[in-house]
C-alpha cells in the first residue's frame, strides 16, 4: 500500500481498493463517504508558510480522522481535500451528522489556537452508500457536490458545516462525471494527443527545445485542453497513469526521430507532485527508460514551484535523486509563490522558468527591473538557464532581452501544436543539419 508523504494516509488508489473491498463484504446501508476540506486553507500557507500548512494537514489526520474509529480509512486527494470512509454501524445513521459535527468542533478547538490569524472552519459533504449500483468514484463525486454546495452558500464568518447529498444537487455534477470514464477508455486505447510548444533562443529565434503538453478527445470529437481534465485526474488518482503515458509517448517520439535520421531536441515533460509519492510510478518509469536509453539526454522534467512547496524538504530529496540519475530538471512558474531562496537556497535544477507575473512586475519600475536582472544573473552564475515564459508581445520580448534572459517561450513566438505540425515546421531544419 502506498501512502501520502505528508499525512501518511493511503493514496487514492489504495483508499479506493480498501473501500470497494469493505463494501463488497458487508451489508447494504453500512457505509458513507465524507468529503471534507478546510475553508480558506490557503490563508494558512500565506500567513504561516507551507511548512505550517503541512503541519495542519498532519494535525487534521491525527486529531480528526485517526481519533474517530468510525472513520475507517481516508486519503488526501489534494491540498486540504480529504475523503473518508465512514462505518455507520458504529454510530447509527440517525446520529451520523451529529457525530461528524462534534468531531469537527473538537478538532477546530485544538487547531484554532495554533493558527489564530485564520478562521478555521471545516466543511463536510456526506453521501450514503445505500445500494451497490453507485460506485465509490461516483459516491465521492456526490459527496464533493454536497460539500461544494456549502462552499457556495457560506460566508467567511461561517463555522463548521456538514450536509448530506440530495438528488436536487445533481445538476451541479462536477466534470469528473464525464472525464473519468473518458480517461479510462483512453488508458485502454492509449490514444493521447501530444502537443509541443517550442522554446527559443531570443537572439536568433531558433528552437532549442519544446515542452510536451497533452490533449484528450471527448466522445464528440472535441479536443479538450488540460484545464478541462488535469485537476480531475489529479483529484481522483489518475495523474500517475496520465504522466506515464505522456512519458512513454515522448520516448517513442525521440526514438522515432533517431530511427528516421532526425536530430532530436530536448523535450520537457511536466510532472505532478503526486508522481513522487508513488513507488509504482517510479518503478514503471525506470522500466520505460531502460527500453529507450538513447533518449535520456533529451528528456527534461518540469516541476512547478507550487508542487515544490507542497512538501519542500521531500521535493528537494526527490529532485536530487532525479539529478543523480542524469535527468535535467526545470522549475516551472518560478516566482508565482515567492520561492524563498533564503530558506531553501538555490534549487537543484538546470533551468528556471520565470513566471509571467515577473514580466508584469518588472515592467512597472526601475527597481523591479534591476531585481529581476540580478536574479537572472545569479542563476546564470550558478549554471542555471533561465526561460521567460508567457511572452505575448514585442514589449515583453524587449524587456526579457534587457534583463539578460537568453531563452523565451510564449504565444508571441508560437502556440502549442500537434506533433505532426511541429515536426514539419521545426524538425525538417534539424534533419538537414544532421546530414550536412
Amino acid at each position: 500500500m502506498y501512502h501520502d508523504n505528508i499525512t501518511g494516509l493511503p493514496v487514492y488508489e489504495s483508499f479506493l481498493d480498501f473501500s470497494q473491498k469493505m463494501r463488497a463484504s458487508s451489508e447494504r446501508n453500512r457505509f458513507a463517504i465524507l468529503s471534507l476540506n478546510m475553508k480558506s486553507f490557503h490563508r494558512i500557507n500565506q500567513i504561516y508558510g507551507y511548512q505550517k500548512g503541512n503541519e495542519f494537514l498532519t494535525l487534521l489526520t491525527q486529531k480528526l480522522i485517526r481519533k474517530n474509529s468510525y472513520m475507517l480509512s481516508a486519503c488526501r486527494i489534494q491540498a486540504d481535500s480529504f475523503v473518508v470512509l465512514i462505518d455507520i454501524n458504529q454510530i447509527t445513521l440517525e446520529n451520523l451528522k451529529a457525530h461528524i459535527e462534534s468531531a469537527f468542533a473538537d478538532f477546530t478547538a485544538i487547531a484554532q489556537p495554533l493558527y489564530p490569524e485564520v478562521k478555521l472552519a471545516l466543511h463536510g459533504g456526506v453521501y450514503l452508500l445505500s445500494d451497490y449500483t453507485t460506485g465509490i468514484h461516483e459516491a465521492i463525486e456526490h459527496a464533493d457536490i454536497a460539500r461544494n454546495s456549502l462552499d457556495e452558500q457560506s460566508s467567511s464568518s461561517s463555522g463548521n458545516l456538514v450536509t448530506f447529498y440530495q438528488d436536487s444537487l445533481l445538476g451541479r455534477l462536477n466534470p469528473a462525471h464525464k472525464i473519468i470514464p473518458l480517461f479510462e477508455d483512453i488508458m485502454i486505447t492509449n490514444h493521447l494527443i501530444i502537443y509541443l510548444q517550442p522554446k527559443f533562443d531570443i537572439d536568433d529565434l531558433q528552437p532549442i527545445g519544446a515542452e510536451a503538453l497533452v490533449r484528450i478527445m471527448d466522445s464528440n470529437g472535441k479536443i479538450l485542453k488540460p484545464n478541462a481534465f488535469l485537476s480531475v485526474l489529479e483529484r481522483y488518482g489518475f495523474i500517475h497513469e496520465l504522466d506515464l503515458m505522456v512519458i512513454e509517448s515522448i520516448l517513442k517520439i525521440i526514438d522515432k526521430w533517431y530511427a528516421t535520421g532526425i536530430q532530436p531536441i530536448p523535450i520537457s515533460i511536466n510532472l505532478s507532485g503526486r508522481d513522487f509519492s508513488s513507488e509504482e510510478f517510479t518503478k514503471i518509469f525506470a522500466e520505460m527508460m531502460e527500453k529507450y536509453p538513447s533518449a535520456l539526454k533529451y528528456i527534461e522534467f518540469e516541476i512547478s514551484e507550487s508542487t515544490f512547496f507542497d512538501n519542500p524538504e521531500y521535493m528537494l530529496q526527490e529532485m536530487n535523486k532525479l539529478h543523480n540519475l542524469g535527468y535535467r530538471i526545470t522549475m516551472d512558474a518560478f516566482g508565482k509563490n515567492n520561492f524563498a531562496l533564503n530558506t531553501y537556497g538555490i534549487p537543484p535544477v538546470d533551468t528556471i522558468k520565470l513566471n509571467r507575473s515577473f514580466l508584469s512586475m518588472g515592467m512597472k519600475n526601475t527597481k523591479n527591473f534591476l531585481y529581476i536582472q540580478k536574479l537572472i544573473e545569479t542563476f546564470r552564475d550558478c549554471n542555471i538557464s533561465v526561460i521567460c515564459e508567457g511572452i505575448e508581445n514585442k514589449e515583453e520580448e524587449d524587456f526579457a532581452k534587457e534583463c539578460g534572459c537568453r531563452f523565451v517561450q510564449g504565444y508571441y513566438y508560437d502556440r502549442p501544436m500537434p506533433l505532426d505540425i511541429f515536426q514539419k515546421k521545426y524538425m525538417e531544419y534539424s534533419y538537414l543539419l544532421y546530414h550536412i
